[in-house]
């Protein structure tokens, strides 16, 4: 699930390069790539959004996924965390 939700973040960057982006296709993509059909995504997505500890703990891995993929965004989302101490810590 973590790959999953990993993928997800970096691809919805897509829109932020190109506006135009089909999203759907996007996710398509996304949930193809890892063998996964939407009905089991949303499903397991429901479960762990009702076991909020375990969905932290995707969370944190898929954060990790990515800071291994581009080990300088670490510095970037420190940066950010300086510049808004005010942010919800599933943000940080």
């Amino acid at each position: 699930m973590a790959e999953i939700i990993a993928d997800f973040a970096i691809y919805d960057q897509t829109y932020t390069v190109k506006p135009d982006a089909n999203m759907e296709l996007v996710s398509r993509f996304v949930l193809k790539k890892h063998k996964i059909d939407a009905k089991t995504y949303r499903d397991s997505y429901k479960y762990y959004i009702s076991n909020p500890e375990e969905m932290d703990d995707i969370f944190a891995e898929a954060k990790e996924i990515i800071l291994d993929k581009d080990p300088k965004l670490e510095d970037y989302i420190e940066k950010k965390r300086k510049e808004n101490p005010n942010l919800p810590e599933f943000l940080r």
